[in-house]
């Protein structure tokens, strides 16, 4: 799961 919207969650979020 995502800790951090802006930090590492961003990272997986991009590749939604």
């Amino acid at each position: 799961e995502c800790t951090s919207i802006i930090g590492e969650c961003m990272k997986e979020v991009l590749t939604t």
